[in-house]
């Protein structure tokens, strides 16, 4: 795939530290299991999947479809401490959009790396000719709406009470869109 011909590549955190950016490989099915092992239930609450499935997370990694799901790690010495996708539809009334899912180690929160993976996939699906981004993001979620927020993403809605999380507690979600397409003049 042409638009993944910058990777790996390398960025800076806010914090000095070095965080190598690339696609997941199939090579990385034990990192990734492990990663998810590491994210503390409270960040697993809003997750769409049970990520401490070990199978689960395994077929992820043994069925690969950059067509569909374009899945971008972040590493630290040989440690995975970031993930973020681009989920896209290739027919249909969304194809022109891409969600956006991230999950950030806990010892990485609140160093800038959810802002460098939100720019590095917003990057990403411009080269992809996508018009638009969009991610749902619970309203509890201050500092994800924050990040997203400002890396360009504009609240459209809040859907109140739509989800339920992990508990069974219902929550209230922001719906946010980055508009990928360049200004009409």
């Amino acid at each position: 795939m042409e638009a993944l011909k910058s990777y790996p590549h390398s960025v800076v955190l806010n914090d000095g530290t070095q965080v190598t950016l690339r696609p997941l490989a199939r090579k990385d099915k034990a990192k990734l299991i492990d990663f998810f092992s590491r994210v503390p239930a409270e960040d697993r609450l809003y997750l769409r999947d049970d990520v401490t499935n070990k199978d689960l997370v395994a077929g992820w990694v043994d069925n690969l479809n950059f067509d569909l799901v374009l899945p971008i790690i972040a590493e630290v010495q040989e440690q995975i401490v970031g993930d973020i996708t681009l989920q896209r539809r290739r027919f249909g009334w969304k194809k022109h959009l891409g969600d956006v899912r991230v999950v950030v180690a806990r010892e990485f929160q609140k160093k800038g790396l959810g802002s460098v993976l939100i720019k590095d996939i917003i990057t990403l699906a411009t080269e992809l000719g996508l018009e638009k981004l969009m991610v749902e993001v619970p309203v509890k979620s201050i500092a994800a709406i924050k990040a997203f927020s400002r890396c360009g993403f504009q609240r459209i809605s809040v859907l109140n009470d739509l989800v339920k999380d992990q508990s069974g507690q219902y929550a209230s979600i922001s719906v946010m869109v980055y508009d990928l397409r360049p200004p009409e003049f």
